[in-house]
């Protein structure tokens, strides 16, 4: 029932408290593509179409990628010499992530990459571009919660698997990154199949930006309102269920793998003036 919104609270007042958020357009995302020995294309196609869309209803977005597939890079530099709000990097080491991420400042960061908890060590797997037989990119807790363009985004999307499976003993990543003072995460408690996770993400952000479209685009400059992120996952939970049904592989709780934790206090923004556009030269 999309009127039952479905979350989890991690974390204390004290550890998610930061004042309001001034909200300038254009809206940033930033997205990290890269599973080795999965295609990203999908999970690209699905997130650019989303973004193409929220642009035509009126929510300007500049779109940052990070990819270690050589291919999808290439077609992304591509892309970016007729669309100007689309810039992309290779994966080359986690200090030049670090720095991309720390410049850009995405309000929504996004991650299709492998997820792990082997050793009691949640952590994501990502394949650099010169990656031939593993990822060699691995961030843990620690890493993500030390880089300032991760940590005060308002929304993080960790569509890996186990990204939010949790032991008798280790929280999970999503859990953690939100008590550790990130606003909100999405992760997958279980492993999940690629097709399920292109699936998930095609359906969640067309719900994320209309979202944002209708709770940013009426502010004016000084006005306040509150981002709940919760009814957002009710779109892309019933499309995995769906998907399951019509193959003949029903399975009851298949829509409960995403998993969003957030703050206990509510996440504010207030209408700012809009940004300088970027130079191109």
């Amino acid at each position: 029932d999309p009127r039952w919104q479905i979350a989890r609270i991690a974390g204390s007042p004290q550890s998610g408290h930061r004042p309001t958020e001034a909200f300038k357009t254009p809206l940033k995302i930033m997205a990290i593509l890269s599973a080795f020995g999965r295609d990203a294309t999908p999970e690209w196609d699905g997130l650019y179409s989303a973004i193409k869309k929220a642009r035509q209803a009126g929510l300007p977005i500049r779109l940052h990628v990070g990819t270690g597939q050589e291919a999808l890079q290439d077609s992304i530099l591509e892309l970016s010499q007729a669309d100007a709000e689309v810039t992309q990097f290779p994966l080359n080491s986690l200090v030049d992530l670090a720095a991309e991420a720390n410049v850009f400042l995405p309000q929504i960061v996004h991650f299709f990459c492998h997820g792990s908890t082997s050793f009691a060590k949640p952590r994501l797997e990502l394949a650099t571009i010169n990656d031939d037989d593993d990822s060699s990119i691995e961030l843990a807790l620690d890493d993500l919660l030390g880089i300032r363009g991760f940590k005060e985004s308002w929304l993080t999307v960790l569509n890996c698997c186990d990204s939010a499976a949790a032991s008798e003993d280790v929280h999970s990543l999503t859990h953690n990154l939100v008590a550790g003072g990130v606003n909100a995460a999405i992760g997958m408690k279980e492993t999940v199949s690629e097709v399920d996770a292109y699936e998930f993400s095609s359906r969640l952000y067309p719900a994320i930006l209309a979202k944002l479209r209708e709770t940013l685009t009426p502010l004016a400059i000084g006005d306040e309102a509150v981002l709940d992120w919760a009814a957002t996952l009710w779109a892309p939970r019933k499309a995995i269920e769906e998907r399951h049904r019509r193959e003949g592989r029903p399975n009851a709780h298949q829509w409960t793998l995403p998993v969003l934790y957030a703050q206990l206090d509510p996440f504010r923004v207030k209408g700012a003036a809009a940004a300088e556009a970027v130079r191109r030269d």
